[in-house]
């Protein structure tokens, strides 16, 4: 990949930061998942989610879910705040190969015999 187009890296790159949001969703849900159960356990409703035609792995599914939608949620509130860094990268990228461009295009006889 060292030699790929730049096309194929920031398909691989994409990808691969896609693959580390979605586990750092997966793994922070089980987390708060394992908080949300303790903490059912220490007020004593716990017990009553029980009492429900529900089994465990419902609860317990049904709690994963919940909280990796929330991790899903709050990691989508940041993406705005990474859009600024970008777009400024964007523009002063911009600023640099437009002038580059241009002068690629001058004859470099012409451009010595003016000087």
């Amino acid at each position: 990949m060292i030699g790929g187009t730049p096309k194929s890296i920031s398909m691989a790159l994409f990808g691969n930061l896609t693959g580390a949001a979605v586990l750092y969703c997966l793994f922070s849900g089980v987390r708060a998942t394992a908080d949300c159960l303790s903490e059912e356990k220490r007020e004593g409703t716990l017990g009553l989610l029980f009492l429900t035609d529900l089994k465990g792995y419902d609860v317990v599914l049904g709690k994963l879910a919940g909280t990796s939608l929330n991790a899903l949620y709050s990691l989508l509130a940041v993406v705005p705040l990474l859009a600024v860094p970008l777009l400024l990268a964007a523009v002063a990228l911009l600023a640099c190969l437009i002038p580059a461009r241009k002068a690629t295009k001058v004859d470099p006889m012409i451009a010595l015999r003016y000087e």
